[in-house]
């Protein structure tokens, strides 16, 4: 600034020299130009301070809170509540989405919150039960505001993390794909965009749920038929399969968290873990898996089912449904099954044969099912194929 002063200065004093004697009407332009100089001067300075203002925030635009990608570990237990980020004129948004942590809390712990406790501006823990939830300051992001709370721990990690990739056809990050590799069970809840954006993770959660309900039971109801006629040099083959899975037993979910969450194109990922023992805690090479090819690999007992197109809804987590059905239908079948052939040939008096041949295979049976393996793959034209290992519990 003291320089930009110095060039205007230097500029009246060489005007008034060159001038000498100026009349009031000249005097005034000089003053004109010399103030319009000033003004373009620091426009300019203004311009370059804002320029480099914006790339030091274009370089944190990738990153974001760490809790954000993984609101719970080995070390601390985190829930993340969100709430849509416009005022409606009665309470912040961060209010709503530090109550929504609060409740998340209340179910995890199995303790019914304290209508008499209030959350307010100034609100950094509050009370539940035996234990205290701790507040974070929130992270914005897409219209959105997201409070982060912590269980019986005041200390957190303020840093911030680079956004990692989120491509689960190259299982980036790992936990895409490694479901089984911990104690505890985990599932993988998928949501695609919602119509409040708020709500999406309660989504992903919604569709883990569905799957963590298969360890406690699931009705299989199947039929395969196969049929076959053949005539001379010409064979029509024709496959017809029909089947029904659903959850035998309303039971009561155990607790659950969230570890884990990216999103891509809109689609967020979500590893959530059930305070259930995890009887398979086994590290498998998800680059190339084997039990793709082998759904007995290491001695478990386990069918592996697979879808190669998009379901009707067009939704991803609709295809990672599919492959998770055809799975434990093929585990079923394995299980107990009822076969019925029949054979039928017509001979005809002018020369040749028709042979008609089906094959029926069905079952009805319960099953108390998990997911312990789930890869992607997708093809020269980014078609996603879906495979999904499960296996008895």
């Amino acid at each position: 600034m003291r320089q930009l002063l110095k060039i205007v200065t230097l500029l009246n004093i060489k005007i008034r020299i060159q001038g000498i004697a100026l009349n009031s009407s000249m005097d005034s332009r000089i003053k004109s130009i010399s103030f319009f100089l000033l003004v373009s001067l620091l426009l300019a300075s203004c311009k370059t301070v804002s320029s480099e203002k914006s790339s030091v925030k274009s370089d944190l635009t990738n990153a974001k809170p760490c809790w954000f990608e993984t609101p719970s570990d080995e070390n601390r237990t985190g829930i993340i509540g969100a709430a849509n980020g416009i005022f409606d004129g009665i309470k912040k948004p961060y209010i709503k989405s530090r109550k929504n942590a609060y409740l998340a809390f209340s179910n995890y712990l199995n303790i019914n919150p304290d209508n008499e406790s209030e959350i307010s501006e100034n609100t950094t823990s509050i009370a539940l039960g035996n234990h205290t939830i701790y507040f974070l300051d929130e992270y914005y992001k897409d219209s959105v505001v997201y409070s982060y709370a912590q269980l019986d721990n005041a200390t957190f990690d303020k840093k911030l993390c680079k956004t990692s990739s989120c491509i689960i056809a190259k299982c980036s990050p790992t936990w895409l794909c490694e479901l089984n590799n911990t104690p505890k069970v985990n599932v993988l809840g998928v949501s695609y965009l919602t119509y409040l954006p708020s709500k999406q993770q309660n989504v992903a959660i919604r569709n883990a749920l569905v799957t963590a309900k298969y360890l406690y039971g699931v009705d299989v109801d199947a039929a395969i038929s196969f049929y076959t006629a053949k005539s001379n040099n010409q064979q029509i083959n024709i496959l017809k399969e029909k089947s029904a899975i659903n959850a035998s037993a309303d039971k009561e979910i155990p607790a659950y968290l969230v570890t884990n969450q990216c999103s891509s194109e809109g689609v967020l990922f979500a590893r959530v873990r059930f305070n259930i023992d995890n009887s398979v805690s086994q590290k498998f090479n998800d680059s190339s898996p084997q039990w793709i090819t082998n759904p007995k690999y290491n001695g478990i007992d386990g069918a592996v089912g697979n879808t190669d197109r998009r379901v009707v809804s067009g939704l991803f987590s609709g295809q990672i449904k599919l492959a998770i059905k055809r799975a434990i239908v093929q585990l079923a079948l394995e299980q107990e099954s009822n076969i019925k052939e029949e054979f039928l040939t017509i001979e005809y008096e002018s020369g040749g044969s028709l042979i008609i041949r089906s094959i029926d295979e069905s079952v009805q049976i319960n099953l108390k099912v998990k997911v312990i393996g789930l890869h992607v793959t997708a093809d020269e034209e980014n078609e996603l194929k879906v495979f999904a290992w499960v296996s008895k519990v």
